[in-house]
């Protein structure tokens, strides 16, 4: 089976004139659509994008300290 490739079986042609009930479900799923994308801008503040790196003073960092590394080998028993 493709799904790709629609059969002609398949497709449904809806007259455009026609006013039943589906039309106006698609319209009233195009319009919360519309209102979700809407409100959905609003949630978010507006950043300048600009970041900025500081460095500090104290350079040192135990993560990179060479005293704490394994001096000798480990005795295997």
């Amino acid at each position: 089976m493709s799904f790709w490739k629609r059969k002609k079986e398949n497709v449904e042609l809806v007259d455009s004139n026609e006013s039943s009930s589906s039309a106006k479900v698609s319209d009233e799923i195009y319009a919360a659509i519309a209102m979700a994308i809407f409100s959905s801008t609003e949630y978010h503040d507006e950043e300048s994008g600009i970041l900025t790196i500081e460095r500090t003073a104290n350079i040192y960092s135990p993560w990179n300290s060479k005293i704490y590394a394994l001096k000798e080998l480990p005795i295997r028993k």
